[in-house]
Order: structure tokens, then C-alpha cells, then sequence
């Protein structure tokens, strides 16, 4: 979930304070609102469950379990660029996964997903040590209920804030995954802008009425 995208630079995969704002998104200290039914709430706690297990696979070096947690048609990127696929994206994670190599581990801080529980996002700090140096950032991944039930990561990547992030002149579509209902889309975008090409991932939700859509989440992006 994270190096420098896959939380750092290497492959791709509680600062409270800065998310006290966001307390009603988060599972077990939300108000109610419309559309936070049951179904909702056990899939916020079920991918939060789903991302611990996740962090907990990559500091035990569990390769298998690791691998259980991705998303057959996953995409995760980072500085080193796009991983696609399950097979692609946990060899790029290898040598995270590997005895003696570095180690990353993470927490989710938020999660949300959509009305009926079949797409969601988690939103959480990473933090790498390798060499006896310590590298931390933030993650967001998306996660899609499969026919089994399971929740897995179909998106992954690291970000920056959005007030630090260049604005795009374009933007070409990598990959749109939306809940089965359409009240959530997750969308992975290759972007052009001042500074050179990016990546990004945003998570937003159709405003009332159709209209264009209100972003719930920060843009990520990594440089390629």
C-alpha cells in the first residue's frame, strides 16, 4: 500500500488532528447521515479489518496472504510508476515481502463505502524502515467486495496534500471502478501539469441531482 506510492519509492502497496474534520466518515465516530445504513457501516469496519490484516501480511513477510488482499485486475503505482495486475503488482512488492528487507507496515486513520457496502476506500499513514531510517507518508486504497465477499485492493497509491498538488491541464483515464449503484467512483487518471506528468486517484461521489461529481477524498499523486 504505500511506497512513495507503494508508499515511497520502492514498489507498489494517526494523525487524528488532521482528520478530526472527517470524524463523520469515519467507522465507529460518525453521525448518521442519509445513506450511512448497516450495510454501509459493516463495510467501512470490514475493509478497515481488511487493511489491518493487509499491513499485517507485510510486516510478517506473508507472501500468500499479502497476495489474498490484491485485487486480480489491481492497479497500485508509485515513484517507479504503474503496477497492473495481481501477479505484477506483488512482484513489484517483493522485496518488501522478502526476509532482511525493508520494512513497511501501516494503519488506516478513515473509511467509507458506498450505500450498499461493494466499494470503498481506506485512508491511513505508512511508514518504511529500511537501513535503520524511517520514511512515513499517506495511502489511500481502494478496496471492491468480491463474489466471495472478501474485500480486495483494487486501487492503490501514496499522496500528496492537495493544496501541495499542481493543477492538471490534462488528464487521460486509466481505470473507473464505480459501486453497482453509481453513488461511488474511484478513478485512477494520468495527469499533465506544470510541473510534468503524474498520477492520480480520486474518490468522489455524484453530487444531488446528477450533477458534476464532489470529491470525498484528496487527489494522490506519484511522480511516474
Amino acid at each position: 500500500m504505500r511506497l512513495a506510492s507503494a508508499r515511497v519509492v520502492l514498489p507498489n502497496v494517526a494523525a487524528l488532528a488532521a482528520f478530526a474534520a472527517l470524524a463523520a466518515c469515519a467507522p465507529g465516530g460518525r453521525s448518521a447521515r442519509p445513506g450511512h445504513g448497516p450495510a454501509r457501516h459493516a463495510a467501512e469496519a470490514a475493509m478497515v479489518a481488511a487493511d489491518e490484516a493487509f499491513s499485517a501480511a507485510s510486516v510478517g513477510r506473508d507472501v500468500p496472504a499479502f497476495a489474498r488482499l490484491v485485487a486480480v485486475d489491481a492497479i497500485f503505482f508509485s515513484a517507479r510508476g504503474l503496477s497492473e495486475g495481481r501477479e505484477t503488482v506483488v512482484e513489484r512488492w517483493r522485496p518488501l515481502l522478502s526476509e532482511g528487507g525493508p520494512e513497511l507496515r501501516w494503519a488506516p486513520q478513515r473509511a467509507e463505502a458506498s450505500a450498499e457496502g461493494d466499494l470503498g476506500f481506506t485512508i491511513g499513514r505508512w511508514e518504511l524502515t529500511s537501513g535503520g531510517e524511517v520514511a512515513t507518508g499517506e495511502y489511500l486504497t481502494v478496496w471492491r467486495r468480491g463474489a466471495d465477499g472478501r474485500f480486495e485492493a483494487v486501487l492503490d497509491g501514496t499522496y500528496l496534500d492537495a493544496s501541495s498538488a499542481p493543477p492538471a491541464a490534462s488528464a487521460s483515464v486509466v481505470r473507473e471502478v464505480r459501486s453497482r449503484t453509481g453513488d461511488l467512483v474511484a478513478t485512477l487518471s494520468r495527469v499533465e501539469g506544470p510541473e510534468g506528468p503524474a498520477v492520480s486517484l480520486s474518490v468522489a461521489r455524484p453530487a444531488p441531482g446528477g450533477a458534476a461529481h464532489r470529491v470525498e477524498t484528496r487527489v494522490l499523486l506519484a511522480r511516474p
